[in-house]
């Protein structure tokens, strides 16, 4: 499940660990950050969000 929140501002989404759902995924995270005001954090978020839907991808046997 993702969850981010800021200042009373509350996002959440189950997430399953789909390789062809990260870019979904990346594009959601780049809208809220930048509909939140922190634009200038968009390129590391998306990072992190890469590298991690990659490990999950990687690292578990389950698709959720």
């Amino acid at each position: 499940m993702a969850v981010i929140e800021r200042a009373g501002t509350h996002y959440q989404q189950q997430l399953i660990a789909d390789p062809q759902q990260i870019r979904r995924v990346r594009r959601i995270v780049a809208a809220l950050l930048r509909y939140w005001g922190w634009g200038e954090v968009i390129d590391p978020a998306l990072l992190c969000v890469t590298e991690l839907l990659a490990n999950v991808g990687s690292h578990t046997c389950s698709r959720e």
